[in-house]
């Protein structure tokens, strides 16, 4: 059988209106007589109203928007180079900035320690006195809160 589309009969259509278009053409009496596929990706459809005899042809092509699978894919890749951007300008500098040329000393560090105890010994004396008791040492708990490295150091 020899098909024939006649420019008088055929309808371009989206792929996106497809579904319309047959739920219209069913209600007005067409039957769908043949579906065309070609290897090139060209779909036709042809119908058939056996009343009156008239023929309509669909060319359906494919919506011009993107499939959604192609559009996350691209978020995905424009997400992942910012990202990478990101990164790069986010690395610390292998310079360091100026060194701290007054750090404090662990004995500064254990004096200001000492300091702050001493002011909450004051506030809170009656809770420290329940918690450790009349020998209440506040140079062993500002010693203790120091780090390792501080403690070690005093120590020396």
């Amino acid at each position: 059988m020899t098909f024939t589309i006649c420019p008088k009969n055929l309808l371009k259509i989206k792929a996106s209106q497809l579904e319309a278009i047959r739920s219209t053409l069913a209600l007005t009496g067409f039957s769908l007589q043949e579906i065309i596929e070609y290897d090139g990706g060209a779909v036709y459809e042809r119908w058939l109203n056996s009343r009156t005899d008239k023929e309509v042809t669909l060319d359906i092509n494919e919506d011009d928007t993107p499939n959604m699978s192609r559009l996350i894919d691209e978020v995905i890749d424009c997400w992942l180079e910012l990202r990478e951007i990101r990164e790069l300008l986010s690395e610390p500098d292998e310079q360091t900035v100026s060194p701290n040329l007054d750090p404090m000393s662990p004995h500064d560090r254990f004096m200001s320690n000492l300091n702050d105890w001493m002011g909450e010994c004051e506030t809170e004396k009656k809770l420290l006195k329940l918690i450790f008791g009349e020998n209440l040492d506040v140079a062993l708990l500002s010693f203790y809160a120091l780090d390792q490295e501080d403690r070690d150091a005093l120590l020396q």
